[in-house]
């Protein structure tokens, strides 16, 4: 379930990102839609890794790492890619890292929920524990005597 959320908003993610930037998402090596997708794919890899970031675009991990290994030369010297890169980043800031700190809460709250009812078994059980032993403990000094 966790895996549909994720891809239904970064689908919508993306339609945003796309109409932010007054372009039409292709796949054509034009040079807006390459810094769109290079910028995008940079942002998302603080969300996932390199193989997921690749295939929302339909692209393979190589070219995810490619941008990532060029994306410092092309804050510098490609034309329009910086202001693609701050608003992609910044989408993916509000639209996934938000979603994302909401899930790790929502794990981590389960987590307490598993381990405080592993607490009351294990003290239930030394209860139970403590009772033998005491029940045992009377007999043995009804034996002696």
């Amino acid at each position: 379930m966790q895996n549909k959320f994720m891809k239904k908003r970064i689908e919508t993610l993306l339609d945003e990102y796309y109409t932010a930037l007054g372009l039409e998402r292709d796949s054509s090596r034009h040079r807006e839609q390459v810094q769109a997708r290079a910028a995008m794919m940079v942002a998302l890899k603080k969300y996932m890794n390199a193989s997921a970031s690749g295939r929302v675009f339909g692209l393979d991990h190589a070219t995810a790492l490619h941008h990532g290994k060029k994306h410092e030369a092309n804050l510098k010297y490609w034309d329009g890619y910086a202001h693609k890169f701050k608003l992609a980043r910044r989408m993916c800031h509000f639209g996934l890292g938000f979603k994302t700190l909401n899930a790790k809460l929502d794990a981590v709250r389960e987590e307490i929920r598993k381990l405080k009812t592993l607490e009351r078994k294990l003290i239930q059980n030394l209860k139970d524990y403590e009772q033998l032993q005491i029940q045992d403990d009377e007999h043995k000094g009804e034996a002696v005597c």
